[in-house]
């Protein structure tokens, strides 16, 4: 008798269980066209695997510590950002056949500009 009704209610829940799953499907995809159901899955997918941030351990010196708050700063990086921002229109703005005082205005400018980033790079390194 013990074994019947254990079965029973066996099969009963996982044929709930079951059903359950594939009304919950339907009502999840109610409306959906297929390329809304695929960028779905596919944005679920993505969630999954973003990456993941790392976050670094406070400095135990005093040079690191203010290199830390400097790159931190909000000021310092706009002038970073800006940096980049304005070094990428010079680099857009040359063209074949420039005059020679052209190019070399430009290289200047790519050279202290590569001398911003390498200095924050050393900031970031220390």
């Amino acid at each position: 008798l013990y074994v019947v009704a254990f079965l029973i209610v066996g099969s009963l829940f996982t044929s709930n269980l079951f059903i359950g799953f594939i009304v919950d499907g339907f009502n999840a995809n109610k409306g959906s066209t297929k390329e809304e159901m695929l960028y779905n899955r596919f944005a679920r997918q993505v969630g999954l695997v973003r990456p993941k941030r790392f976050t670094f351990k406070e400095p135990q010196n005093i040079v690191s510590m203010k290199c830390r708050q400097l790159l931190n700063y909000s000021m310092f990086q706009a002038f970073s950002t800006i940096c980049v921002l304005v070094n990428m229109i010079f680099m857009l703005s040359a063209y074949k056949g420039a005059p020679k005082e052209y190019v070399e205005m430009l290289d200047l400018q790519n050279l202290v500009f590569f001398l911003i980033l390498a200095f924050e790079v050393l900031l970031t390194v220390a």
